[in-house]
């Protein structure tokens, strides 16, 4: 057992396997620290669940569980998981997100390549996302992708991209309703009715203080040039 300050909460998790314990270093906080709530797994069970294909180690299936209820407990206190890579542009979150094999990762490797010091990879893959007032906020965690992305810090997300490739870079803005179609699919909902309409009622408030964008892409560095130059202008 141990403690994690994750979307600044205090997290006890209770682990059967050292897996996810060595996987949370550089988000553990001291055993004494007043945990705002607790998680783990009941049997081998919730494990099973958790494969998609093949045969993983139960430390990592661990994880993965562990993880989903985390999302789940988190919406207790206006949250959810996005999953999406995010960047922080001078203090100004921007997400994005796209099908597997796009680029995503590409994508926001050219951001650094353009922007430097400038910008961080706050998560590659899975951040969680909290509303203080409304206002959403991007967390990193260590649930980031396999290139392991991710800094112990959070930013105000302003904007979401969604790429698609393009042999000519381009951008656009979503309409509303186009937009929260495309975000729901990259809103992890957990299975029972009530955590849903819980999930959809954050998301419909993170509407209001976001843009939405559509991005044609190719893998040179005017891709974020193109990008960077409309939203940050």
């Amino acid at each position: 057992m141990f403690k994690v300050r994750l979307a600044d909460l205090v997290i006890e998790i209770d682990n059967h396997y050292k897996y996810i314990e060595d996987f949370c270093t550089g988000y553990t906080v001291a055993d004494d620290t007043a945990a705002d709530f607790s998680v783990g797994i009941s049997d081998d069970g919730e494990l099973e669940r958790e494969k998609e294909s093949g045969m993983f180690d139960k430390g990592y299936l661990e994880s993965l569980a562990v993880y989903r209820k985390i999302s789940e407990r988190l919406l207790d206190y206006d949250g959810f998981l996005m999953h999406s890579a995010v960047l922080s542009v001078n203090g100004s979150g921007v997400a994005f997100a796209a099908r597997s094999g796009v680029g995503k990762t590409t994508h926001i490797r050219l951001w650094k390549q353009l922007l430097g010091d400038k910008c961080t990879i706050v998560n590659g893959d899975k951040p969680l996302i909290r509303l203080f007032d409304g206002v959403p906020y991007a967390y990193g965690t260590p649930w980031s992708g396999k290139e392991g992305y991710n800094k112990n810090e959070r930013v105000k997300l302003q904007n979401v991209c969604f790429l698609s490739r393009s042999e000519h870079n381009f951008i656009e803005e979503y309409p509303t309703t186009d937009a929260v179609k495309k975000i729901l699919y990259q809103i992890y909902l957990p299975p029972k009715g009530d955590l849903v309409f819980k999930t959809m009622g954050l998301l419909d408030t993170m509407m209001k203080n976001i843009r939405v964008w559509h991005i044609g892409c190719n893998m040179e560095l005017d891709a974020a040039k193109t990008v960077y130059n409309k939203i940050y202008g």
